[in-house]
């Protein structure tokens, strides 16, 4: 068969830049791995639960709504406000304490949230009015401004303010939040931008599970002429005298004028289109770049609702650093891990069997398929039961997802030594941020990059339909220059 389009992957950014493709009226083809899209963020059913490959939360409601608003699917998904527990380790006690605000945008613009705070972390009066000013900067640096900072880690911008080691502790536990990158890492243009953007907005959740918004973008695809082909993996993508021809995969060679992946830009060039169709400096550069850390988690399926919350974040007192994480690669771990938890089913009680509860609970890891996880998840488990001692209590079974289960699920594993089960894509580390994101557009004619990966920034899921956006407009663009070109 031969498309205008074919885009490799349903995640976030695929089936959104697929759908906005085929409601332009452009024949598209949508390729998928799965039995469904969603890519990393993808949710399943277990036993009557609705559980996510790991913990999700949708930054705000802008991208994703305009986006389902755009291919006709609007009524399709309701995002729902979601206020998370912050749970502090208090440091005379050892217990934790919660931190409660009204809505997500809340933590960096409220004084009572800062006042809030000072308490919790023991924030001395003298280091007060430093931690004010570093918000305050934050949230009022112009955007031409904010572009500097892109290639500064968040780390440094700290270092200009006088503040304690337990709040650097809670930014640490919210950049790996936000970004899956240590501290000293991540850029703080990325993490500006983002705090500015979110504080316009709040944390979502959609009901009917993470995985309703992809399939809707995908269902979106279908109304509007486009071809969906469900547990279908690319084998190959298909260059000829420098541009795009198609796609192969089991079922045979699929003609296309333009080819979107939505596969990852790492295994884009060195699996599926190869590296002897770029030059060794392009493929050096793809080599080079970074991916985010990796996640790792526990499902756990309870008898009883023990949370009452739909999503929570607890905060040990250290640092959150690259060398925190080399430490733990060698066996140090600290006391307790950082977590994040979310419960779907105090979204929408339809997800889980009635009177029961199921439990996503992550924290962040290496990203190397090749590592044994057993004492993080035994740390991670011993952590849950001193937060919440009725959990495992309740707990009817439980299941695991480690680095190598999100390879397996959203990406090909074997491209690129250490790495595979990062969290999003392309770490959003300073020197890998704003101007210096990949760029969407390959050297190859008629192939884009969507996704995580390029042309986008934020959040997560936010970020990849951010791209579905931006890459959908490259791609209207070229068809445009090419129908142009025939009456010049």
């Amino acid at each position: 068969m031969s498309y205008d389009v074919v885009v490799v992957g349903g995640g976030f950014g695929g089936a959104s830049c697929a759908a906005l493709l085929a409601k332009e009226g452009l024949k598209v083809l949508l390729l998928e791995k799965n039995e469904n899209g969603g890519g990393k963020g993808q949710s399943e059913w277990v036993g009557g639960f609705n559980v996510s490959l790991f913990t999700h939360l949708c930054s705000g409601d802008k991208e994703i709504v305009w986006t389902l608003n755009e291919v006709g699917m609007g009524d399709r998904v309701k995002l729902v406000t979601v206020e998370p527990d912050v749970l502090l380790k208090d440091r005379s006690s050892g217990k934790y304490k919660s931190v409660k605000f009204s809505s997500a945008s809340k933590f960096f613009t409220s004084s009572e949230m800062l006042i809030e705070l000072a308490k919790v972390l023991d924030i001395p009066g003298s280091k007060f009015s430093s931690v004010a000013e570093l918000f305050g900067t934050i949230l009022s640096m112009e955007p031409s401004k904010i572009d500097l900072y892109d290639d500064v880690t968040l780390e440094e911008l700290l270092s200009n303010y006088d503040i304690p080691q337990s709040l650097h502790s809670v930014l640490g536990a919210i950049v790996l939040l936000f970004f899956v990158d240590p501290i000293d890492l991540a850029s703080a243009g990325e993490f500006i931008r983002t705090v500015q953007d979110l504080s316009k907005g709040n944390l979502c959740y959609p009901e009917g599970g993470i995985s309703s918004i992809p399939d809707a973008y995908v269902e979106a695809v279908r109304r509007n002429g486009g071809e969906v082909r469900l547990n279908t993996e690319v084998e190959g993508i298909l260059i000829k005298d420098g541009g795009v021809v198609g796609v192969e995969t089991k079922d045979g060679v699929d003609a296309a004028k333009v080819v979107v992946s939505n596969a990852g830009i790492q295994p884009t060039v060195l699996k599926l289109v190869g590296r002897e169709h770029f030059d060794k400096a392009y493929i050096n550069y793809v080599r080079g770049l970074m991916p985010s850390l990796g996640g790792i988690g526990i499902r756990y399926y309870l008898d009883k609702q023990v949370l009452d919350n739909s999503s929570y974040v607890a905060v040990a007192d250290y640092g959150y650093s690259a060398e925190h994480f080399k430490a733990m690669k060698e066996g140090k771990f600290p006391e307790e891990l950082l977590l994040y938890v979310t419960v779907p089913a105090a979204i929408d009680s339809r997800l889980a069997p009635e009177g029961e509860q199921a439990l996503v609970a992550m924290t962040i890891a290496l990203a190397d398929i090749r590592g044994n996880y057993q004492q993080w998840l035994d740390k991670m488990d011993s952590t849950v039961g001193h937060i919440w001692p009725e959990i495992p209590k309740h707990t009817k079974s439980k299941d695991y997802f480690t680095s190598s289960k999100i390879a397996a699920k959203s990406r090909w594993s074997d491209v690129s030594e250490g790495y595979g089960g990062e969290v999003v894509g392309i770490a959003q580390i300073a020197g890998q941020c704003g101007a210096k994101r990949p760029n969407a557009k390959s050297p190859i004619n008629g192939l884009f990059y969507v996704g995580f990966d390029a042309g986008g920034w934020g959040i997560g899921l936010e970020h990849a339909v951010r791209s579905g956006r931006y890459v959908a407009h490259l791609v209207r663009r070229t068809f445009e220059k090419q129908y142009l070109s025939k009456f010049w």
